[in-house]
C-alpha cells in the first residue's frame, strides 16, 4: 500500500475528490501536475487540518499576540526613512484594516486602509513587513474605496487588484484605474515585496469587484440594492471588455 502511495497519482487524486479536500498545493497547477509524494504530503496535511477542526475542542498549534500599533515591526534596509508601521500611531485600527483579507495558508494578513496604504502583516511573528500607498488622494476628498480583490497564485504569491479614482476624473471619461500588482511573501526572511503588474482606465467606479485568473468581473453603480448594478468583465491585462449576452429576469410576486 505504500509503494502504491508513492508510485501513483490516482491512489490520492480519487479519494481527494471525494471528501473534498482543500489540498494546500498552488491553485492555479492542476492536481494531476503533481507527483505522488506531493499528493501524499499535501493529503496528510489537509486531513490532519480537517481532522482538528472538526473536533469540539480544535487544538491551537500556535500563537502569536500582536499588539497596536503592531510593535514588531521592521526597520527599512540601510537604516533609510521611518520603520514600518510609524504611521500607525495616530489611526484607528479600523481605518487602516478597512478592508481585511488573508492568505489562504493563513500565514499572512492584507489590509487596504481608508487612505489606500496596503500593508501586510505575517501572523506568525506579528510582524507588519509592507507598506504600500496605491494611490495618492492628495488634498481632494476622496472616498474610502470600496472593495479591492486577492487571489492566491501559491503559497509564496498572490495577485492583488485594487481600483482607484482616475486623477483626471473631472474630465467624465474614465473614471477609476484598475491596477493589479503581484505580492511575493518569503516566510522565511519574513519579507514582502510589491510589483506592479497592469494598469488599465475604467469608465465606471466599481463599488464591488473581484478578479479570477486574467479576467475581473466589475460590479457598478445602479438603482436599487446597494450591492446591486450592471455588471461588466474585463481582462485585467489589457482593458479590454467581454461582452455579456443579455440575461432578461421577471420577477414574480
Amino acid at each position: 500500500m505504500r509503494n502504491l502511495s508513492l508510485s501513483y497519482k490516482l491512489y490520492w487524486l480519487p479519494a481527494v475528490l471525494r471528501e473534498d479536500l482543500n489540498l494546500p498545493l498552488p491553485l492555479l497547477r492542476p492536481w494531476t501536475s503533481f507527483s505522488p509524494s506531493e499528493l501524499n504530503i499535501a493529503t496528510r496535511k489537509a486531513v490532519y487540518r480537517e481532522r482538528n477542526l472538526s473536533l469540539d475542542c480544535p487544538k491551537l498549534r500556535s500563537s502569536a499576540r500582536i499588539t497596536w500599533p503592531f510593535s514588531g515591526t521592521k526597520t527599512p534596509s540601510g537604516g533609510s526613512g521611518p520603520p514600518t508601521g510609524e504611521s500607525l500611531k495616530n489611526q484607528e485600527p479600523s481605518d487602516v484594516s478597512w478592508i481585511p483579507s488573508s492568505h489562504s495558508n493563513g500565514e499572512w494578513y492584507f489590509a487596504l486602509s481608508k487612505d489606500f496604504i496596503l500593508r501586510v502583516l505575517h501572523l506568525r511573528t506579528a510582524t507588519l513587513v509592507l507598506e504600500e500607498r496605491l494611490y495618492d488622494p492628495g488634498f481632494t476628498p476622496v472616498p474610502a474605496p470600496s472593495a479591492y480583490s486577492i487571489e492566491t497564485v501559491d503559497e509564496f504569491a498572490v495577485r492583488v487588484a485594487v481600483a482607484t479614482p482616475h486623477p483626471d476624473s473631472a474630465q467624465a471619461v474614465y473614471s477609476s484605474i484598475l491596477s493589479a500588482y503581484t505580492l511575493e511573501l518569503d516566510p522565511q526572511r519574513r519579507t514582502a515585496c510589491i510589483k506592479l503588474l497592469s494598469q488599465i482606465p475604467l469608465r465606471i467606479l466599481p463599488k464591488l469587484f473581484d478578479i479570477a485568473g486574467d479576467y475581473a468581473v466589475l460590479v457598478g453603480d445602479g438603482e436599487g440594492w446597494p450591492t446591486s448594478g450592471p455588471v461588466h468583465v474585463v481582462e485585467w491585462k489589457t482593458g479590454r471588455e467581454i461582452h455579456l449576452p443579455l440575461v432578461r429576469q421577471r420577477w414574480v410576486l
